[in-house]
């Protein structure tokens, strides 16, 4: 991978850690206003009880996708952005390209079997 590479993927991965962490600011304040709301009758209360669990939901989901974007970062100081973390090969751009936060390359001829090789000797 060239500097250059390194350089539009780390500029990536910053890019969507600002707006992740911008969607979860916005996701707290929707779930302190839904929890200030006059509740009215046991619809409005169904569907407020709805739009608070799909904010918390969304907001785990971000939660893990900023960590995961934290590591990618972690690895491009490391220098092993780019590098499997289970089989060692080089990831494909596509698959950066795609989810530039990735750690695997999926390589079913060699990472999906040591994937699920270390699943059934581990239980994760």
């Amino acid at each position: 991978m060239t500097k250059k590479d390194l350089k539009k993927y780390r500029l990536q991965l910053e890019q969507d850690r600002v707006r992740i962490l911008d969607q979860l600011n916005f996701d707290k304040e929707q779930i302190k206003d839904l929890e200030k709301r006059d509740i009215g009758d046991i619809i409005d209360r169904a569907f407020n009880m709805y739009e608070k669990g799909r904010a918390i939901e969304m907001s785990e989901k971000e939660k893990r996708e900023l960590a995961a974007i934290d590591e990618a970062l972690l690895r491009i100081k490391k220098g092993t952005y780019g590098v499997c973390a289970i089989c060692g090969s080089a990831i494909n751009l596509d698959r950066l390209n795609a989810i530039p936060w990735a750690a695997t390359c999926v390589n079913p001829s060699t990472c999906k079997k040591k994937r699920k090789l270390r699943r059934a000797t581990t239980g994760s």
